[in-house]
């Protein structure tokens, strides 16, 4: 008998209508984890008025996460409630926490173009005001509006053949390109990869994949996969998005021993009997450590997902007022 912590997630609902674009083909068959979330989980969309734009959404937003250095499967990490509309051309966001913090109160954020509150949610006193830097983007086109629809592929061929940015087609319905590496480099890491790419046939942004060195020595591949509904007639809402975050190290950590036993997964764990438990247990024995990382203990080398299932998914619905607090 195995005596080990093991995390599940106790998914039932059925899913529908959800379609997945990856990076490599029109569509993926969403089974490895993250994709079988949205198998698992329905989505339900209300879209109001014209079908030609999106200038409001707003969704439940339920958060997974894993690293792979301390879990084997993905858990549920936070909940909120997403609200985000375009008001007078400037885009407005709120953010409802759904868990309350230590005090037992539950806060909401509001962010506008200048200015993000952290609220009490029932009262709305105001605990915190941060303002928010704004600064030209070239890059603005890559998506069109709130980039939770479809996209103008006409503008986005247009404006990247404008700045001379590297276009190349990508299977029979994928559009990739990739931008400069200059503006995206820091003191701290170097950027040498920055792709984003289209599905031509849905005209929605389906991947955007950047690579960055650190001064660390480390290599970070950092990829988001967007996932869309098809609510008939082409008209395609996003419904969640994948984030995987790589870091790899070249090299390792000195002073493990070479043979030194660690384990990949939970199930590589040496099994004992329940009679041997018993009595280790009450000799005193057994503890939880929850420190204990899975893999090479030499190799710093990680990997993170983190999934955003969205629910309950209203567009062009969005009441300004939610929004008031920055007014």
């Amino acid at each position: 008998m195995k005596k080990r912590r093991e995390k599940t997630l106790a998914l039932s609902m059925a899913f529908t209508a959800i379609v997945s674009l990856g990076v490599l083909g029109c569509q993926n068959e969403l089974k490895d984890p993250a994709h079988e979330l949205f198998k698992e989980n329905s989505t339900t969309v209300e879209w109001k008025g014209s079908r030609d734009e999106i200038s409001s959404f707003s969704a439940n937003v339920t958060v997974y996460s894993m690293d792979t250095r301390k879990e084997t499967s993905l858990k549920q990490d936070s909940s909120y409630r997403l609200a985000t509309k375009i008001i007078d051309g400037e885009q407005y966001t709120r953010m409802d926490m759904k868990d309350a913090g230590p005090d037992g109160r539950l806060r909401s954020v509001v962010s506008g173009p200048t200015e993000m509150l952290v609220f009490d949610t029932a009262s709305e006193e105001i605990q915190y005001r941060v303002p928010v830097a704004t600064a030209a983007n070239d890059f603005a086109f890559l998506q069109n509006d709130l980039g939770f629809g479809k996209v103008d592929l006409r503008n986005v061929r247009a404006e990247a053949k404008r700045l001379s940015l590297d276009m190349a087609e990508d299977g029979e319905s994928g559009l990739l390109i990739s931008l400069p590496n200059e503006g995206f480099s820091t003191e701290y890491e170097k950027r040498i990869s920055t792709k984003v790419r289209y599905d031509t046939t849905a005209e929605v942004l389906t991947n955007m994949e950047t690579v960055d060195i650190r001064g660390d020595g480390s290599t970070v591949t950092s990829s988001m996969e967007f996932v869309y509904q098809n609510c008939g007639d082409g008209n395609y809402v996003k419904v969640g998005m994948i984030t995987k975050i790589d870091t790899q190290y070249e090299e390792k950590i000195e002073g493990f021993p070479e043979d030194m036993p660690h384990y990949e997964t939970m199930d590589d764990i040496p099994e004992i009997s329940e009679e041997d438990f018993k009595k280790m247990e009450e000799a005193g024995n057994v503890f939880e450590n929850p420190s204990i990382k899975l893999g090479d203990p030499a190799d710093p080398s990680y990997a993170v997902t983190v999934v955003e299932v969205y629910d309950d998914v209203s567009v062009n619905d969005a009441d300004s007022s939610a929004f008031r607090l920055l007014f």
